[in-house]
């Protein structure tokens, strides 16, 4: 099944006064009531999509497009993007040519 994210763009994050501050508890806070209130009640709850990934601004989720698309019509600013994988190198780099 496919892969996607939603996520709200920096540009669509309004800081409040809390977050102004500086401190780190407020601004975590700040961000968790944000995220909160602004993720549709029934999309944890929906059987058609799996939430695999939760992050302040940015949801990983497992659905059909269609479900998807339906869920971003109920999420004002936030943008639907498929899942992008990386490939990361070997940590473990080899040599070239063995050593006689």
């Amino acid at each position: 099944m496919p892969r996607f994210t939603l996520h709200l763009p920096a540009r669509s994050r309004a800081p409040t006064e809390a977050a102004l501050k500086g401190s780190s508890q407020a601004e975590s806070e700040d961000i968790s009531l944000a995220l909160s209130t602004q993720i549709p009640e029934g999309l944890r709850a929906d059987s058609r999509l799996q939430l695999l990934g939760e992050l302040p601004h940015m949801l990983l989720i497992e659905c059909p497009q269609k479900v998807a698309e339906e869920w971003l019509a109920r999420m004002p600013g936030w943008v639907l993007k498929p899942e992008q994988k990386a490939t990361l190198p070997d940590p473990r780099p080899k040599l070239r040519n063995r050593l006689r």
